[in-house]
């Protein structure tokens, strides 16, 4: 156990080494059941009954310092967490891939339909 915490400690805090692309990551929240939330450099990861992330804490804005942190899985209100990070993923994808995306699908369709006439 204490060995899987450790390697997925070691696999977070070598994605989030290249803090080049600090504009790149989506900054999440994790909701804590006293009320107070913490924010996440990135994702999350949940292993067990524990929560490993990315902290920033300081630095420019384009180039955090990151602290790794872990928790107690109990200790996060899952409901909210899980509310808030969905619509931050939606927001973020919206951001940068939604148009093109919109753009492939409807010049996709567009093409079916020629063919199909």
């Amino acid at each position: 156990m204490t060995l899987r915490i450790a390697f997925l400690v070691a696999l977070v805090w070598l994605a989030a080494a290249p803090a080049a692309h600090a504009a790149d990551a989506t900054l999440l929240r994790l909701f804590l059941r006293d009320g107070t939330s913490v924010v996440s450099f990135g994702e999350f990861a949940r292993l067990d009954d524990q929560v490993v992330f990315s902290m920033p804490v300081g630095g420019p804005a384009d180039q955090p310092r990151l602290h790794i942190v872990t928790l107690p899985a109990s200790e996060v209100d899952w409901a909210r967490t899980e509310r808030y990070a969905a619509a931050a993923r939606y927001q973020r994808y919206a951001e940068t891939r939604g148009e093109d995306d919109f753009q492939l699908l409807s010049s996709d369709t567009t093409s079916r339909t020629s063919r199909c006439r």
